[in-house]
């Protein structure tokens, strides 16, 4: 299992808005796993 991060975390990694993360998982081109609180967390190894 690798290391999973926020959306902020993410979106600095990846160089990209919250937004467009967001709009990419609409898009079904990544996958987000979601908390029982319904926050996203990204899987920085895939």
């Amino acid at each position: 299992m690798g290391r999973f991060v926020s959306i902020g975390e993410a979106a600095e990694v990846l160089g990209v808005s919250i937004t467009t993360l967001r709009r990419w998982e609409a898009e079904g081109r990544l996958v987000a796993e979601h908390t029982p609180g319904g926050h996203r967390r990204y899987d920085l190894a895939k």
